[in-house]
């Protein structure tokens, strides 16, 4: 089929469909998480980085004309560019130049920005997590398991890094009272007051202040992960809030137009 921004997510690694216990999702191994609004997309290494973007819709009854020769050509230029292995974001940044003269929409353009930003992200935190694990020291391991919770790289990429973190914390002892381990407590405590509150502006910024201290204990990233399935849930049901409003608002504007057009006629 033709490769689509608003189809084709699959190209750039945006679907998926169950919840792992991470909260990540089964396809989510080299990309971001699901129900990802328009306002969620700042940053690729921020919270909203494992969201993905909701679909975008188009207004009530209207189609999508199927997109030209030179918007495919356009669109393959971009799914070229954001799909190798190292990306290069002057060549996508190039290639968005190329999509919008052909007649690309922004949503679409920032959809491959944002794709090539995560790939990068996810190559950075590779490369962190391959050197801390040749050094051993554990705040550089902590602060690769940082970036890749921040990128979403798969759990598995992991476990080696926390395996070997946790040996570290066995042989040398755990220095409890030190900032740094105050500064992952604060954090998990900060991760269950959102939980709790179920906010969504908390929850992101919990999620992104834990995504940095580089948790490491199972039950740290416990938290984590369900601060993760609940900010889905939250994000979730403000869309649908959306929908409904967005569907009573075309039934409302119906209505003025038949109330517009004379009384209707009593029936015989």
């Amino acid at each position: 089929g033709d490769w689509n921004p608003l189809s084709i997510r699959s190209a750039m690694g945006d679907t998926a469909s169950c919840v792992c216990g991470d909260g990540r999702e089964s396809g989510d191994r080299d990309a971001a998480l699901p129900m990802r609004p328009a306002i969620m997309t700042k940053r690729a290494h921020s919270p909203s980085a494992y969201m993905k973007h909701s679909p975008v819709k188009s207004p009530v009854g209207a189609k999508r004309p199927p997109p030209t020769l030179e918007q495919k050509a356009a669109l393959a230029s971009l799914a070229d560019a954001v799909l190798r292995e190292n990306v290069d974001m002057e060549e996508v940044e190039r290639a968005m130049a190329l999509g919008r003269a052909a007649g690309l929409s922004e949503a679409e353009l920032d959809e491959a920005r944002e794709a090539g930003l995560r790939a990068t992200s996810r190559r950075r935190a590779r490369d962190a997590l391959a050197r801390a694990m040749k050094t051993r020291e554990e705040e550089e391991l902590r602060h690769a398991v940082g970036l890749a919770d921040e990128a979403l790289l798969d759990q598995r990429e992991l476990e080696g890094a926390l395996a070997l973190i946790e040996e570290l914390e066995t042989a040398g002892g755990r220095q409890v009272d030190s900032d740094a381990s105050k500064r992952r407590a604060l954090a998990v405590a900060r991760l269950e007051a959102a939980i709790k509150n179920r906010g969504y502006q908390q929850l992101m910024e919990a999620i992104q202040v834990a995504e940095r201290a580089g948790l490491a204990v199972k039950s740290q990233r416990a938290v984590l992960a369900q601060a993760r399935v609940t900010l889905k849930i939250v994000v979730a049901r403000r869309q649908a809030a959306q929908d409904r409003r967005a569907q009573e608002l075309a039934a409302d504007g119906g209505a003025e137009i038949e109330e517009e057009g004379g009384e209707t006629p009593p029936p015989k």
